[in-house]
C-alpha cells in the first residue's frame, strides 16, 4: 500500500517501482514483481537495483540462465553493487559452477568484508570444490559476524561431516536446531550424522522428526 501511494504522488519515481517490485517478490506475485521492475528500468534504464530485483524474481522462478543475466547486468552498471554479486554468486552456485560462484562470493566479500551471507556461501562453494579446512574457516568468519544464523552452523555441521568429525559435526547441528528447531534439513543431516557415528536409535528419531516438519522429503 505505501509503495502505491508513493506511485500515486511520484509516478515517475522509479524507486517506488522498484520496492514494490521487491514486496510482490517476497510475497510470491512474481509477475507483478517484474512488471513493477520492468517500470523502474523504463524511468531510469542506468537503475542497476531493478535489474538486480530482476534477477532474484528469475532465481524464484529457477530460470537461472535469466537470473544470472540480470545480476550481472545490474552488475555492469554498478560495479560496487555487493548484492548483484551476491545475487550472480546464489544462482552459480544452484547451477552448480562452483568455482564461478565462488569467486562471485569473493567479489562481495572483498566489497563488503561484513558481510556474513557471503562468507556462507563461500563455505558452500568451497565444501563442493572439496576443500574442507578453508570451508571450516568460512563458515567461521560467518557465525562472528552473526551467531544467531543457524544455516552457518548447518554448513559448518555438513563439513565437518564430510571429514568425519562426528561429534563436532553433532555439536553443531544442535545449535542449528537450538536457533530454529522448524528446519528439516538440519535434523535430516544430523540423523546422517548419528547414523555413521552407529547411534542408530538417535539417527531413526531425528529422520522421524525430519519427515514430520516435511512430510515430502523424497530423500528421507
Amino acid at each position: 500500500i505505501a509503495f502505491e501511494r508513493a506511485i500515486q504522488r511520484a509516478p515517475s519515481f522509479p524507486d517506488a517501482y522498484e520496492g514494490k517490485g521487491s514486496a510482490l517478490a517476497q510475497l510470491g506475485r512474481y509477475a507483478e514483481a517484474l512488471a513493477a521492475y520492468e517500470r523502474a528500468i523504463e524511468l531510469d534504464p542506468q537503475y542497476a537495483q531493478a535489474y538486480n530485483g530482476k534477477g532474484v524474481v528469475f532465481y524464484y522462478l529457477k530460470h537461472y540462465e535469466d537470473a544470472l543475466s540480470f545480476h550481472e547486468q545490474a552488475i555492469r552498471l554498478d560495479p560496487s553493487y555487493s548484492d548483484a554479486y551476491l545475487g550472480k554468486a546464489t544462482v552459480l552456485y544452484d547451477m552448480k559452477r562452483f568455482a564461478d560462484a565462488l569467486a562471485a562470493y569473493d567479489e562481495v566479500v572483498q566489497r563488503d568484508p561484513a558481510c556474513a551471507l557471503a562468507h556462507d556461501g563461500r563455505g558452500w562453494a568451497l565444501r563442493q570444490l572439496l576443500r574442507y579446512q578453508e570451508s571450516l574457516e568460512a563458515y567461521k568468519q560467518a557465525i562472528q559476524l552473526d551467531n544467531t544464523n543457524p544455516s552457518f552452523y548447518n554448513g559448518t555441521g555438513r563439513t565437518l561431516f564430510r571429514l568425519e568429525r562426528y561429534d563436532e559435526a553433532l555439536r553443531t547441528f544442535a545449535r542449528a536446531i537450538q536457533l530454529d528447531p522448524n528446519i528439516a534439513l538440519v535434523y535430516e543431516y544430523r540423523a546422517d550424522t548419528y547414523y555413521h557415528a552407529k547411534h542408530y536409535e538417535e539417527a531413526l528419531t531425528d529422520y522421524t522428526h525430519a519427515l514430520t516438519l516435511n512430510p515430502n522429503a523424497a530423500s528421507l
